[in-house]
């Protein structure tokens, strides 16, 4: 695997020692968004609720800009990518008897990190006004894995629900994740550039979660990210 990964890198980088001739540019990036999750209500015994919620996320990371045209460009870095998801099934109901019998609740909490190499094409639409500049674009981040944390805490737990824990968790990160964009730039010194650009992505990944083996997979993820870039 850890081959394979080496392999799409130097794929990456080798155009754009090729394309040398072309603008370069620098930068750093920082990005904040909000994860939403899936699960199979299929599975679901009777009388259980879903209650997915929404997570944030965050990366951080250096990027370099391959400017071909005044219109097309190529992108590409390192970051450091943390994914959260957030998933609670209610109204569980562990046989529980008598006037004091009250339905609990698991939630978990799914912490996903990685390296990410990201992968993007972008087109400048129009230049506006104090040389602003708008744009959108596509591509997709590949994921190098490094760690994966599941914590479950149950609402009402007695002694019985404690013997219903298990070893059932298993995640499954996708390796790929798609996305689209669309950004704003703007000049704030004669080598340095500020960008604000909202993106969509498409993560993938799979996780088979504490009771009942749910399969949940993760849904998009919304969010902006802020970049400084060095002409």
């Amino acid at each position: 695997m850890k081959k394979f990964h080496l392999i799409l890198i130097l794929l990456v980088l080798t155009p754009l020692m090729g394309y040398s001739q072309y603008k370069l540019s620098y930068g750093g990036n920082v990005n904040y968004g909000l994860n939403t999750i899936d699960v199979n209500l299929s599975q679901l015994w009777t009388g259980i609720r879903n209650n997915s919620g929404i997570a944030p996320g965050y990366s951080v990371g250096l990027d370099v800009r391959l400017d071909i045209d005044k219109t097309v460009f190529f992108r590409t870095g390192v970051q450091y990518i943390r994914s959260n998801y957030r998933h609670e099934l209610e109204g569980i109901d562990f046989a529980q008897a008598g006037p004091f019998a009250r339905p609990s609740s698991i939630r978990d909490e799914i912490s996903l990190s990685s390296i990410g190499i990201p992968i993007e094409m972008g087109f400048v639409l129009k230049k506006g006004k104090k040389d602003q500049s708008y744009y959108l674009g596509f591509g997709g981040t590949l994921h190098i894995p490094l760690k994966t944390q599941i914590e479950t805490v149950i609402f009402n737990e007695t002694a019985e629900e404690e013997a219903f824990r298990n070893d059932y968790y298993t995640v499954k990160q996708s390796i790929f994740t798609p996305q689209v964009f669309v950004g704003m730039e703007i000049q704030l010194s004669d080598k340095m550039r500020l960008g604000m650009e909202p993106f969509v992505r498409f993560p993938g990944n799979e996780f088979m979660l504490y009771f009942q083996e749910v399969e949940v997979q993760s849904g998009f993820e919304a969010g902006i990210t802020l970049r400084l870039r060095m002409n």
